[in-house]
């Protein structure tokens, strides 16, 4: 699938979530000073694990773990950082999303994804550095949400939302990090919530810089849902 007319990043396929509490003092080396660790609770910030297999994207099928290890904030915009990025592709290695400038690996992946069920493995010099498992607990239900996002590049710290088009299902999931992966500090996570998406459909936003020493709001444009959805805000 080509970028759209506005040039927005879109992607289909099927994939699931898991959000965790991780410990402040864990995730401080791995996400960049500039922001404030925004915590949910004293000492904990909100993050988690987004894995999918992508039929379709600008750069054609392929495999994907993104890490967000904590809800960060900077002059008067808030999101998610994301840390590191696991791909398959190679076209996916160079040349996806713009924003991300999390740094990007290109790993072999053991994937299946069924109708109610998961298995994603990410493998570092043929160990297992990531394990995540699942199986739906609850029918499927049609969603429509956006999730914001912080991501340094150039100097400049950019503000961007993903748009989620899909058929969501609770989970129950377990996850697993090798003791030398590079994101072994987020191994003792306090899992929240898991959910399985099926027949995804996202819509990466345009970034839009934020000034650092702004007292006022400035409005950003989030991606122009189709007109029979009602997207619902989670965060902001």
């Amino acid at each position: 699938m080509p970028k759209s007319n506005s040039g927005m990043w879109e992607l289909k396929g099927r994939g699931f979530c898991t959000l965790c509490l991780f410990r402040v003092s864990s995730v401080q080396s791995i996400v960049p000073a500039v922001y404030d660790i925004k915590s949910v609770i004293p000492g904990y910030t909100l993050g988690g694990f987004y894995g999918t297999h992508y039929d379709s994207s600008p750069v054609g099928p392929y495999d994907e773990l993104i890490v967000f290890p904590g809800f960060v904030g900077y002059g008067v915009r808030s999101g998610f950082h994301v840390s590191h990025v696991f791909v398959n592709n190679e076209k996916a290695l160079h040349g996806g999303f713009n924003p991300l400038e999390a740094p990007r690996h290109l790993k072999r992946f053991g994937v299946e994804f069924r109708e109610r069920k998961w298995s994603l493995t990410v493998y570092d010099a043929g160990e297992a550095a990531f394990i995540s498992t699942g199986r739906c607990l609850t029918p499927g239900f049609p969603f429509s949400f956006s999730i914001p996002f912080l991501e340094e590049q150039g100097g400049d710290v950019r503000w961007y939302s993903a748009l989620f088009d899909t058929k969501i299902q609770l989970a129950k999931a377990r996850t697993r990090i090798g003791a030398d992966a590079s994101i072994s500090s987020l191994g003792r996570a306090r899992h929240l919530v898991s959910v399985y998406f099926q027949s995804l459909h996202v819509t990466l936003g345009l970034p839009m810089t934020v000034p650092e020493r702004s007292r006022r709001p400035v409005p950003y444009p989030s991606p122009v849902a189709p007109a029979h959805l009602q997207p619902l805000r989670l965060l902001a």
